[in-house]
């Protein structure tokens, strides 16, 4: 006891290491069975705390190795490579899609894809409205009236262009209610859009 009130009254007052070295060999010679208890103490301590750390660091690796690998047994770095390589391909996808969008979009303004049709009959003598007006034009209103009239007799062909959505000539009544019912259409189209 006498040794550790010496140890304790030199750290109070700064006294070399040396002296604790001394002061323990000498408590070493007076008492070595209680040294030893002590080292067996510590010795029990740091295997506790390596057997948890070991336990510790194999429940992580567990965890990080299905974590880091893959379905099918590649590791991360491969997986994040095929990955990228995957994005890379979908985005020239998208890319190319987008170009053919463009295309197909300029495309569409050129279309004839509004029409409108009346059928009549254009004599007294013949029936079944075999005769027809037909109205086509794009976006832009450009397109034609293709007309026939059925005789008993003949069947005659006329065709008629418009601009900006105006015939350029003068139209039939049945003329008129096709360019009007292509009008109609492409009005519902671009309210359908919106």
């Amino acid at each position: 006891m006498e040794v550790l009130k010496r140890a304790r009254i030199s750290s109070r007052l700064g006294l070399p290491s040396q002296f604790f070295m001394g002061a323990f060999d000498q408590l070493a010679k007076q008492n070595p069975g209680l040294i030893l208890c002590l080292l067996l103490i510590l010795t029990v301590a740091a295997l506790s705390l390596a057997m948890s750390a070991f336990v510790t660091a194999s429940r992580t690796r567990r965890q990080l190795g299905s974590l880091l690998e893959g379905v099918r047994g590649e590791t991360l770095e491969q997986m994040l490579r095929a990955h990228m390589t995957e994005r890379a391909a979908q985005a020239q996808l998208i890319d190319d899609h987008a170009r053919q969008i463009a295309t197909l979009t300029t495309k569409m303004e050129s279309t004839k894809r509004y029409l409108g049709i009346v059928r009549y009959d254009a004599f007294n003598d013949v029936g079944g409205e075999q005769s027809f007006a037909l109205a086509l034009y794009d976006e832009t209103g450009h397109g034609a009236i293709i007309s026939s009239v059925v005789g008993r007799n003949s069947a005659r062909v006329y065709c008629k262009e418009i601009e900006a959505g105006q015939a350029k000539k003068d139209l039939s009544q049945e003329e008129q209610s096709a360019l009007e019912a292509a009008a109609r259409n492409r009005a519902m189209a671009r309210q359908s859009t919106r």
